[in-house]
């Protein structure tokens, strides 16, 4: 278990966070990265409505026939990232490839299931199904701990 302690100075720059460590290792990387990419927003529209969307609201990106689809709780808009841009993007959160076409939040995994030819079956917040390919197997379990 990692402690975690909170110190406030207000002489430092507002717009900074400091991690004090006694050696940086994977985990404090990771943390580094997700504190970097806290504001990050992502552009998604609808027809003539643009959205702004926060990382953490996402369920899933899918790409079909060449365009990228974002799935939020509201519905699903087009975004015009490509995945593998958006691995770029999102790199050091939650997120992993979980499919040639599929990029999930594991942060709104509900559940994960074996399947008998070795894919992961998710079942998600929002009740969808999503397959992890035998491919990416690998990638999902390192991504939540579980190598």
């Amino acid at each position: 278990m990692v402690k975690v302690k909170i110190s406030i100075d207000e002489r430092l720059d507002p717009k900074g966070i400091i991690i004090s460590c006694y050696e940086v290792d994977e985990r404090i990387l990771r943390i580094k990265k997700y504190a970097e990419k806290i504001n990050t927003t992502l552009t998604a529209t609808n027809g003539q409505q643009k959205l702004f969307v926060l990382p953490e609201e996402v369920y899933y990106f899918e790409s079909i026939e060449k365009k990228t689809f974002i799935y939020l709780k509201e519905g699903v808009w087009e975004c015009p990232l490509r995945l593998y841009e958006l691995e770029e993007v999102l790199e050091g959160l939650s997120f992993v490839r979980i499919s040639k076409s599929t990029i999930v939040n594991v942060a709104k995994v509900r559940e994960i299931r074996v399947m008998i030819n070795r894919n992961l079956m998710l079942l998600m917040d929002n009740e969808e199904k999503l397959i992890v390919s035998r491919r990416y197997v690998k990638d999902f379990n390192r991504l939540i701990g579980m190598e």
